[in-house]
């Protein structure tokens, strides 16, 4: 009975239980599916989580705080201005025995384990993973639930590691060769065929020259051949997520004035739910009015 009583007492959130306090606890198939988005997303926080593989968040939380304590993630907080420490967001990252998980039950190498270091939890780079990750885990659970196939993940991250480069001409008439870094990318395969897309999240913190910049290097992968090159496929969307409606409008003139088209698609943070982020006519094409769904009925 002692174990049990246990299990009332509220655990810290900041630091581990000694070993004789450790609930009961047996890893699940789903718990290594959790410790794969971790450590594939590099930092996660608890309603991503949330959304990619539970029905609420205190079952959520509960069992995060199980695979804390056992160690096989780690937590960091998010400081909240306005808040007390306490309503401070968990933000969840992998650790070596995490790692080991994921090497037995997916075959990881050690060159694919994503362990926190200081860049990737600087405020800047950290906001900019999470804001990326609100887009997957909406499209990760989307997928799940209306049984279409997430073929293919990949985040900036990978692109970095080996990027394809691009000769762009700016408005003075110089060449300058500059890489391909999309924010994400992900091949839906439909019943209807196959669907690719680049993601650009836009968070409203650069200004419209950086981010003409951003789509003239798409142009030009498109226009040039590179990208059917390395992704043996002409179709491609690219779909922008911003912040507000007057950042949408603000976007929308950017891409047309760069030339962009058809292929772009934009929509704000507070429609990415899963049940609408493929299937709800929440998008809204650069150079078209009206709103769109991903995948048509």
């Amino acid at each position: 009975m002692g174990g049990y009583t246990i299990l009332t007492k509220r655990r810290p959130r900041h630091e581990r239980v000694s070993e004789d306090l450790l609930p009961t606890f047996r890893l699940t198939e789903r718990d290594c599916a959790l410790l794969k988005a971790i450590n594939d997303c590099r930092a996660l926080l608890t309603r991503q989580i949330t959304t990619m593989f539970f029905s609420s968040q205190s079952r959520c939380y509960k069992r995060l705080e199980k695979l804390f304590h056992y160690g096989f993630v780690d937590r960091h907080f998010l400081p909240q201005v306005a808040h007390a420490p306490a309503a401070s967001p968990i933000v969840y990252t992998i650790t070596k025995l995490g790692a080991s998980v994921l090497a037995t039950t997916y075959g990881y190498t050690s060159d694919q384990f994503h362990f926190p270091t200081a860049s990737i939890l600087a405020w800047e780079t950290l906001t900019h993973i999470l804001a990326i990750n609100d887009v997957y885990g909406a499209i990760y659970r989307a997928s799940v639930d209306s049984g279409v196939s997430l073929v293919d993940w990949r985040d900036e991250l990978s692109f970095r590691a080996n990027p394809d480069y691009v000769w762009v001409v700016n408005s003075r008439g110089t060449s300058s060769k500059k890489p391909v870094l999309p924010d994400g990318y992900f091949h839906l395969k439909l019943p209807q065929g196959n669907a690719r897309f680049f993601l650009e999240v836009d968070r409203g913190t650069e200004g419209m020259q950086q981010f003409k910049s951003q789509i003239q290097v798409y142009q030009e992968y498109i226009l040039s051949g590179g990208y059917e090159a390395q992704f043996h496929s002409k179709s491609l969307r690219i779909l922008v997520v911003v912040p507000t409606k007057t950042r949408l409008e603000t976007v929308r003139r950017a891409i047309a004035e760069v030339g962009g088209g058809e292929r772009y698609w934009i929509t704000t943070f507070d429609q990415l739910e899963p049940t609408m982020v493929l299937t709800a006519p929440i998008w809204q094409k650069a150079r078209e009015e009206g709103l769109f769904p991903i995948i048509s009925p």
